[in-house]
């Protein structure tokens, strides 16, 4: 389970949601690692390990856990990973919300841009010519079955308006949330900062690059890093 999905499972437990999750197992080291950093208390997520090999996922064992718990007591919704529940399987599922870590359009995108830094005597790279021909029939595929979800929600302007001006989806169905931040965890340190410049050798009066990895998209932030740059 990925960190920003425990992220909001706990989040929905802590404002009294009952949260079950059914994942994969894990190492018992990770586990005895979770239980010692407090993570079971009572406004925790019920997790629930199916059986197998540490990190590898089977969804039909996930299945017959969630199946069994549903018949003490029905869900009221069923969160999923994209790639995780198939659509036979999804397709029964009332109330379900599907989560989608980057649209194939954005990957295509990004590796566009990323090509135009590319000087004219440079060869195209054999590795981003694989991927150029394989997202293409990604970015098909999802603009054919996309209409299926009743409802999108976007995490930034420009996704929602990938969404509705190439996969074609209504108005009406396309929502925009942006990404939320807990306040709590990341906020300004300016102690925790003086430390990480010390124990990496940088002084006080010597300035620092920022820089940022992911796709070259919007919902990574490459224009925020840009624009406050201008101030610096």
């Amino acid at each position: 389970m990925e960190r920003h999905a425990h992220t909001l499972h706990t989040a929905l437990s802590l404002h009294s949601h009952q949260v079950h999750v059914f994942t994969s197992p894990v190492l018992p080291q990770e586990l005895k690692l979770e239980t010692q950093q407090g993570s079971t208390s009572s406004s925790s997520p019920h997790i629930h390990f199916h059986e197998g090999e540490p990190g590898r996922w089977h969804y039909n064992k996930a299945s017959e856990q969630f199946l069994e718990e549903s018949q003490r007591e029905k869900f009221d919704v069923v969160h999923s990973e994209s790639v995780v529940l198939p659509h036979w399987l999804a397709r029964n599922l009332p109330n379900l919300a599907v989560s989608w870590h980057g649209i194939a359009l954005e990957s295509l995108h990004s590796g566009i841009f990323q090509d135009l830094t590319r000087k004219p005597t440079e060869p195209i790279s054999p590795d981003f010519n694989r991927s150029i021909q394989g997202v293409v029939p990604k970015v098909l595929n999802e603009i054919r079955f996309f209409h299926n979800y009743a409802h999108h929600v976007a995490i930034s302007d420009s996704c929602g308006e990938m969404l509705r001006d190439v996969y074609q989806i209504p108005n009406k169905r396309v929502h925009v949330i942006v990404n939320g931040v807990n306040e709590a965890d990341f906020s300004q340190d300016q102690k925790l900062g003086q430390e990480c410049r010390s124990l990496i050798g940088i002084s006080k009066n010597v300035s620092l690059v920022f820089g940022v990895a992911g796709r070259l998209v919007k919902d990574k932030g490459h224009p925020i890093l840009y624009e406050k740059g201008q101030g610096w």
